[in-house]
């Protein structure tokens, strides 16, 4: 069994606990606002490069979030109804990557007698660390 506390204590410790919450509240409300402003950013309201946006295009209705449920209403549409962005519009051609078989390519020979020999002296060695002079 607690005691019971008179009146004006058990009054002064609710509204102690009170503001407590209240603070903590307004603090949780912050926090809250910073990340809802962070994660709607992109490129075309920040200084975000567009490459940081994905693949998601974003919305053209979304310039403030506020009035985002005004516009969805006056259209008479559910924004649940909207469908997804595409990823990509690109379709496979079902070819692998890389050279094809048969084909013979091209690269840079080696020859006998070159224009030119340029000799590049080492000046230090790769196993030891020695300077040589």
């Amino acid at each position: 069994m607690i005691p019971e506390l008179p009146a004006t204590m058990s009054a002064e410790i609710l509204l102690k606990e009170n503001a407590e919450l209240r603070m903590r509240v307004a603090c949780l409300e912050e926090r809250c606002r910073e990340l809802e402003e962070k994660v709607g950013k992109n490129s075309q309201n920040s200084s975000k490069p567009p490459s940081s946006d994905g693949y998601q295009k974003p919305c053209k209705n979304s310039n403030s979030p506020d009035h985002s449920d005004d516009l969805s209403a006056d259209k008479g549409t559910d924004p649940s109804d909207e469908k997804p962005n595409p990823k990509s519009l690109r379709q496979s051609s079902g070819n692998k990557a890389g050279g094809k078989k048969g084909h013979q390519g091209t690269c840079l020979k080696q020859v006998d007698i070159p224009d030119y020999i340029e000799y590049l002296p080492v000046k230090e060695c790769n196993k030891c660390s020695g300077v040589s002079s």
